[in-house]
C-alpha cells in the first residue's frame, strides 16, 4: 500500500507497507500454502504527468519511506512501487498514485525603513479548490494480486493528493550582493509576513 508523507515544493515523502493476504479456504484436497515473504528490493517510479520524463530509483527493502528530491513545485506526478524477489525478478508496477507539490512562494516587500524590512508571502491558488485527499482504508483483497499493468492514463481520474498542514516554520533572510547572510528569523507556519530588523 503506498502513501504520501510530507508534500513540499521540490520534494515529496512517499511510504509503503505491504498489506497482509486474505486467507482463502482450503478443502481437503487442496490444502492452504503460504510461502515466505521473499522481497529483497523496491523500485520506485516517479512520473511527470505534464511530460514523459521518469526517474526510477532503487530501494532497499528494508526501507519504509523514501525522500523523493529535485521535483518541481506545483506539479503532479504519478508514483508506482515494483518489487523484486531476486536478481531480474521484478514484479508488476502497482496502480500508480498521484501528488502534485506545492506552488512556489510569492514573496513581496511590504515596508522599508532605515534599519528593517516587512517581507509578505502566499502561494497562489492554493490549497486546491478541490482538495484530493485519501483518507480511505485499503481493503487487503485488492491489493494482493496485480492482474494488469495501469497506465497512467487510466488513472486520470483518480484523486490528487496534496500535503496538509505539511509546514512546520518558514525561515526568513536577508544577504547582501556578495551573499554575506545579515539577519534571519524562524517564523511558525501561520505566519505571512515578517520584519526582520538589524540592517
Amino acid at each position: 500500500h503506498l502513501s504520501f508523507g510530507n508534500i513540499g515544493e521540490q520534494f515529496a515523502v512517499v511510504r509503503w507497507s505491504r498489506l497482509e493476504p486474505v486467507p482463502e479456504p482450503a478443502g481437503r484436497d487442496a490444502p492452504y500454502h503460504r510461502c515466505q515473504d521473499e522481497i529483497q528490493q523496491l523500485r520506485l517510479r516517479v512520473r511527470e504527468m505534464e511530460s514523459d520524463h521518469t526517474t526510477i530509483y532503487e530501494i532497499p527493502m528494508h526501507d519504509h519511506e523514501y525522500h523523493i528530491p529535485d521535483l518541481k513545485p506545483d506539479t503532479v506526478y504519478y508514483i508506482s512501487l515494483a518489487a523484486s524477489t531476486g536478481p531480474d525478478c521484478w514484479g508488476l508496477w502497482r496502480e500508480p498514485k498521484k501528488l502534485r507539490t506545492l506552488p512556489a512562494l510569492v514573496l513581496s516587500i511590504l515596508d522599508i525603513g532605515e534599519p528593517y524590512v516587512t517581507v509578505g508571502w502566499m502561494r497562489k491558488d492554493w490549497p486546491p479548490a478541490t482538495p484530493g485527499i485519501d483518507t480511505t482504508t485499503p481493503d487487503p483483497a485488492t491489493g494482493r494480486i496485480d492482474a494488469v499493468l495501469l497506465e497512467p492514463e487510466e488513472d486520470a481520474t483518480a484523486d490528487v493528493h496534496h500535503s496538509k498542514g505539511g509546514i512546520a516554520a518558514y525561515q526568513v533572510r536577508v544577504t547582501r550582493a556578495d551573499d554575506v547572510l545579515v539577519v534571519d528569523e524562524t517564523v511558525g507556519s501561520d505566519a505571512v509576513q515578517a520584519t526582520l530588523a538589524g540592517l
